[in-house]
């Protein structure tokens, strides 16, 4: 029966490359690394779990390494796969997490020949309740080969070149049906904090006043100020229809944060700052590095919680393309397109406010 949890990793072994190619096509991209899905049943009811394996392979003469959260191997915490069905997309459904910029702990690295796998359910992180074919693919950017800041993209270049890693695509059928749309509030976030202490409520209560102050701040300098250099240095080259889009961000996160139920639950131990579900506003889960943070300021408190607003499908449905203050400004120079969604761009953005 399908879980209600995310099904970890079953399979997780590194292993020499053996001859033959894995289930599905795949083209190597520059950096030496091939992704593959695989599936072993095509037909699925409505209560079965929807196991698919992912193989990640160096096919390049030296090392590679890409981020843990950008693959399956331990579990899927990202919008890391394409998935439509009947040619339609599907909503992810998993956690949006806010972390910390990359550390060395957080890659992944293959030698030369080697491989790992692993498997998971993807009905625990996609919607897979509608009748049809489906068809998942992965896909993810890798990041730059150097730590170094990027350049500014040149005059009258909008978007640097992506360097995507994809794997093949592979279908299945699932016998759903067509069910009632969620309720834009679920009856359990009524506002308020759930397993948090008397000193995590004040620190909350704190957070949350600041980070309506901060996000009407922003959308009121969009208001007045425009293309500014502040604008331009969190979300790049400016354009009408992209500064239009981070304003309607900003109009939509403080009046969330206004006048929406804003839940905290202060259950989680692990090394995040935050997580939302995007599909279940307004819930924010508050983890270890929250606490730790500075009120406001650089990776604030505050920040954190216009980050995790920013996410929900009913707010601004950002994403996590990159983390860290480096990346966000280096995402703006090369790829504006994407800054404007990042949540991490508009969070430094709010905090940076004069």
């Amino acid at each position: 029966m399908r879980g209600s949890s995310l099904f970890v990793a079953v399979t997780v072994a590194l292993t020499a490359l053996c001859a033959g190619s894995p289930t599905g096509a795949q083209t190597p991209p520059t950096s030496g690394l091939a992704a593959a899905l695989a599936i072993d049943t095509w037909h699925h009811e409505l209560t079965d779990d929807i196991a698919i394996t992912f193989t990640l392979t160096n096919t390049g003469a030296g090392s590679a390494r890409i981020l843990r959260w950008q693959t399956p191997l331990a579990g899927i915490e990202a919008d890391i796969l394409a998935v439509t069905v009947d040619g339609e997309p599907v909503p992810y459904v998993g956690r949006l997490i806010k972390r910390a910029a990359p550390e060395a702990e957080d890659w992944i690295e293959l030698g030369s020949g080697q491989s790992v796998s692993a498997a998971f359910d993807l009905s625990s992180v996609y919607d897979m309740t509608r009748r049809g074919e489906y068809a998942v693919r992965y896909r993810t950017e890798l990041p730059p080969a150097d730590d170094v800041e990027p350049p500014e993209l040149p005059a009258g270049s909008e978007e640097a070149p992506e360097n995507p890693l994809e794997s093949n695509e592979v279908r299945l059928w699932v016998e759903g049906g067509e069910l009632a749309p969620t309720p834009e509030v679920e009856p359990d976030y009524l506002g308020g904090t759930t397993n948090c202490t008397n000193t995590q409520k004040s620190k909350l209560t704190t957070a949350l006043t600041n980070a309506t102050s901060m996000s009407t701040k922003a959308h009121n300098y969009l208001v007045g100020s425009g293309n500014s250099t502040l604008y331009r240095y969190w979300f790049g080259a400016y354009t009408s229809s992209r500064l239009a889009t981070v304003k309607s961000h900003f109009s939509a996160i403080k009046t969330a944060l206004a006048s929406k139920p804003i839940t905290f639950d202060c259950g989680c131990t692990a090394n995040y700052y935050a997580y939302v579900y995007p599909t279940k506003p307004y819930k924010v889960y508050v983890c270890k590095a929250f606490w730790t943070a500075p009120a406001t300021g650089r990776d604030s408190r505050a920040g954190t919680v216009v980050h995790e607003v920013s996410h929900f499908n009913v707010v601004a449905t950002t994403q996590d393309y990159v983390y860290g203050a480096t990346a966000a400004h280096g995402l703006a120079l090369t790829s504006p397109t994407k800054a404007v969604k990042n949540a991490d761009n508009h969070e430094y953005f709010a905090e940076d406010q004069p």
